[in-house]
Parts: C-alpha cells; sequence; structure tokens
C-alpha cells in the first residue's frame, strides 16, 4: 500500500514531470485536516479521482517544485524529451520479459540521456553515493536497469543523470552525471540477477524450486 511519504514522491514527480496532470490527480487537504476528518472526507467526494494530499504535504510538493524550477542545468535537461515512459522488452539471454519506467528520456543527433528524479533527505555528493549502493536504495542498479530498457528499446546506450531535490526546508536541489564505468559495473550485476532469476524459475517449474 502507498505510504504518505510514497504520495508526496509521487506527487512532485507528477508536478515536476506533468504539471496539467498534477492539477486534476492531487488537492491539498483544508490546513489541520485529518484523513477521517469530515474537511477530509467532503475534499475526498468532491475529487474521487484525486490524491488527497495533507495541507503541509501538498505545500512541501510546491516548494521542492519552485525550488527545482531555479537550478538552470535541471530544467535544461527536463525540458524536452519524453516523460514518464514505459518500456518492455524480452532479455535475449535469458529469454525474461522485463520492463521499466523511466522518469524522462531525451534522444538527439549527438546525445542521449536517462534522467531519474529522485527526493531526499540529503542531496549532497557524499549522501548520494552512499545511496548509489546501499539498501534499501541501490540508486546505480536502478540506473543500470534504465539504461539497459532505453538501449534495448533505441539501440543507443544513454548517459545516465540524477536529479535530486531535498525534502528539508530550503528545498537544495543537485544534478549528478553517473559515471559510465560505475553504469557498466551495476550492468553486469544486473545480469547476474536476471541469470539468477532465470534459474529460480526453471526450477520452479522442474518442481524443486531452491531459495538462494
Amino acid at each position: 500500500p502507498s505510504t504518505p511519504a510514497m504520495d508526496v514522491g509521487s506527487a512532485l514527480h507528477c508536478a515536476v514531470l506533468e504539471p496539467r496532470k498534477f492539477s486534476r490527480s492531487y488537492k491539498q487537504a483544508p490546513e489541520g485536516a485529518r484523513r477521517s476528518s469530515k474537511p477530509w472526507k467532503e475534499i475526498e467526494e468532491k475529487n474521487p479521482k484525486a490524491t488527497i494530499l495533507r495541507y503541509n504535504e501538498y505545500q512541501e510538493v510546491i516548494n521542492m517544485r519552485d525550488s527545482l524550477a531555479t537550478n538552470k542545468e535541471a530544467m535544461s535537461l527536463l525540458d524536452g524529451g519524453h516523460k514518464e515512459v514505459s518500456i518492455t522488452w524480452t532479455d535475449s539471454y535469458t529469454g525474461l520479459d522485463l520492463k521499466c519506467r523511466i522518469d524522462q528520456c531525451v534522444m538527439t543527433d549527438d546525445d542521449a540521456i536517462v534522467i531519474d528524479l529522485k527526493t531526499t533527505q540529503d542531496a549532497s555528493p557524499r549522501a548520494m553515493a552512499r545511496r548509489m549502493i546501499t539498501d534499501p536504495y541501490h540508486y546505480l542498479l536502478q540506473m543500470a536497469w534504465y539504461q539497459r530498457g532505453f538501449e534495448e528499446l533505441h539501440g543507443v546506450k544513454p548517459r545516465v543523470v540524477i536529479i535530486a531535490i531535498e525534502k528539508s526546508m530550503g528545498y537544495p536541489t543537485a544534478v549528478y552525471d553517473v559515471q559510465p564505468t560505475d553504469v557498466d559495473m551495476a550492468s553486469a550485476e544486473v545480469s547476474e540477477i536476471l541469470e539468477m532469476c532465470a534459474s529460480a524459475y526453471e526450477s520452479k517449474d522442474e518442481g524443486h524450486y531452491t531459495r538462494r
């Protein structure tokens, strides 16, 4: 089930990447209203298809969106391209049917980029570096996965960029170009994971699934 933190993250993605959809899909509860209160239920009844955010959660999304708008590098990357892109493919080695959903991708005559938007408590280089390789985040594996999906679709290996937005007061933002060598190492690990998955499916089909 979705948590309030997940709702805020999804709302920010929508506000940044699909602003027209945001105004329809997310509504702000009255200040101080609780989820079970009458004012909250009235908002839900008027907007049955929308996600209702607490007053301060909605304001947080707006503040993060507005802060990002002041980052010229980030806005330049987000200008154009395709947003919220779903890609499906069949892995040529394992035969597994795979999919990914990319926040934004851009392809021009001389460049291809996969962009991922992250909300975080700390957007500093040190904190983001930890999250690239530690539980439960593993951003680097995510980026390798998105790169793989894009390459399967277009036949071009894109560079990978993370745009990070802090959820703390001031809402600082940062743009990180992920090193190609790091993505390549993560991609090799993705291949190993896929082989394990394929092996597990095969063992299960044969009636002797082994937990690894």
